[in-house]
């Protein structure tokens, strides 16, 4: 599969300078993804007969060809569970909260449900996010545990200038159409396994160029910013995770060593008998199942002969 992302990538990582060890490794994974064959296993086209190895793929979150199984599949793990950057790459963090609209009483024997109009005061919520975050900062200073960028000087008066400005919390609750729960989950899941830019964004490459589309949140329309191969790698930098950073956390009653057994008696105390609940189906670790579920998209189709299906074939040839 040809990719300008990875041709950007293979034409500009020898020259660029200031990546740090992992993040170089991160990029020469991607650059060696589906090079190196899985010993023994093939695929044959059911139609045209034709059989092609199966290659090892890097599994890596940015990386432009392997990172729609890993979409899917947490796309459907969490719809089963709940029945950003910006689009020019600069550097925009930020974090996406799911709150369920009701808890478990201290005793575990009732369900107590939200206000359907109201959750919190965004305001408040807004205003303490602020206060929490800057507090742990100065504590971390404190402590000597916080590495603080050069560029930053003195974190004392950048932490009074944030304490100033008003910080941005936005809630709202997934109504009807397009921010029903299920279309929620497909939104944040462009966050969670995506990559920053898809190749389907370049719209092409010239003289050493970047023409990268994206839609312009002002003016609501589609735009075309042109950027040098090097300031593109660069930003696509900013958007590979630190070493050991953990994206996503679930805390309550979906922390992972109970959420199985805790989501049952969420939805017992709503009125579902257990003998009702639906088990997990195994089809949520089938990933063409899912492409076609999401995206209509069939991976099994021969990419020879377009008609045919693939599947695949497992030759053992051990000796003796």
């Amino acid at each position: 599969m040809e990719s300008k992302i990875l041709e950007i990538i293979e034409r500009n990582l020898p020259t660029i300078t200031g990546l740090s060890g992992y993040e170089r490794s991160t990029f020469i994974k991607i650059l060696n993804c589906r090079s190196e064959p899985v010993l023994h296993l093939y695929s044959s086209c059911d139609s045209c007969g034709k059989i092609h190895p199966v290659y090892k793929s890097c599994k890596n979150r940015m990386c432009p060809i392997c990172n729609g199984a890993g979409t899917v599949k947490w796309i459907a793990k969490r719809e089963s569970e709940l029945h950003t950057w910006d689009q020019r790459l600069n550097f925009h963090p930020h974090l996406h909260v799911v709150i369920p609209s009701g808890c478990l009483s201290e005793d575990n024997t009732k369900w107590n449900p939200s206000n359907p109009a109201f959750l919190l005061p965004v305001r408040k919520l807004s205003a303490a996010f602020r206060d929490k975050l800057l507090f742990l900062l100065r504590k971390e200073e404190r402590a000597g545990t916080l590495t603080i960028p050069e560029k930053i000087g003195n974190l004392k008066l950048l932490i009074e200038k944030l304490q100033q400005i008003p910080w941005v919390v936005h809630s709202q609750a997934p109504g009807d159409g397009k921010n029903n729960p299920q279309q929620l989950i497909r939104y944040l899941s462009r966050y969670v396994n995506k990559t920053a830019v898809s190749d389907k964004r370049i719209m092409k490459l010239e003289n050493g160029n970047v023409y990268l589309s994206y839609i312009d949140r002002k003016s609501k329309t589609a735009k075309v910013e042109i950027i040098s191969e090097e300031l593109f790698l660069k930003r696509l930098v900013l958007h590979i995770l630190p070493k050991g950073f953990k994206k996503i956390r679930f805390y309550g009653f979906m922390a992972n060593r109970c959420r199985k057994s805790m989501l049952a008696l969420c939805r017992m105390l709503l009125g579902i008998p257990l003998a009702e609940q639906v088990e997990v189906s195994e089809d949520l670790n089938d990933t063409a199942f899912l492409f076609w579920k999401y995206f209509r998209v069939d991976i099994t189709l021969c990419p020879c002969c377009g008609k045919g299906h693939i599947s695949f074939v497992k030759i053992n040839t051990g000796g003796g």
